[in-house]
């Protein structure tokens, strides 16, 4: 699965390894997201819409407003999405992770967060460390959320500290082994994208953490 643009979203999610894109194909994704993770118009969905053809992608997904105008192009299947939920949903997703209501007033206070540009560096960063990682595989995965449990055993060394998080939790919450993997494979991309080689207390408790919204996921 590949994915264009849509861009900042999806990527940060897919690199930290919140959400695993499942679904066979190749898609192109376009758009742009407002506050409430709706999917807002976008101009020039005509030309994203021939280039995508052209790249001979499977489909395209873009806002519902914009949907008619991509069915133009012939051959193409256009995907409308009406928000982040959907394009996620439509791709599958393997992790829920819950952000919770922002007020108006705490919004209007916030400083202004890091340009895009800064978020692309490190999710690139974090990808690298994947690639590096699983060099050595040419027919396996290429990023941590696809270990296999033997790989997540092999390449997933905790030390003593942060092993006795993931015991304690393991014990505590009778979590599963597919939940004990899950953790596993989630907790180095947590720590490349901190751009640490090693996996810390702190990314097993984060990690851990992920698993509060939908515990018949991770059970």
């Amino acid at each position: 699965m590949n994915i264009r643009t849509r861009p900042i979203a999806l990527g940060l999610l897919l690199a930290s390894g919140q959400v695993a894109f499942d679904r066979p194909g190749n898609f192109a994704i376009v758009g742009e997201l407002a506050l409430t993770g709706e999917t807002r118009p976008i101009k020039g969905i005509l030309a994203m819409a021939l280039q995508a053809i052209s790249e001979g992608r499977d489909g395209l997904l873009v806002p519902t407003v914009n949907a008619s105008e991509a069915a133009v192009v012939e051959g193409l299947n256009v995907y409308p999405v009406g928000s982040l939920t959907e394009a996620v949903g439509f791709l599958r997703i393997d992790l829920h992770v819950e952000v919770p209501a922002v007020s108006f007033t705490k919004l209007a206070e916030m400083p202004p967060g890091p340009p895009s540009s800064e978020f692309r560096a490190q999710v690139l960063e974090a990808r690298a460390r994947q690639t590096k990682r699983f060099g050595a595989h040419a027919h396996g995965p290429t990023v941590n959320g696809r270990m296999t449990p033997r790989q997540v055993r092999t390449l997933c060394k905790l030390k003593p500290e942060a092993m006795s998080i993931l015991k304690a939790a393991m014990e505590e919450l009778g979590l599963s082994a597919r939940a004990h993997d899950k953790v596993l494979r989630l907790a180095p991309t947590i720590a490349d994208l901190e751009g640490s080689d090693e996996i810390k207390p702190q990314h097993i408790a984060e990690a851990l953490g992920y698993r509060s919204l939908d515990r018949s996921v991770w059970m």
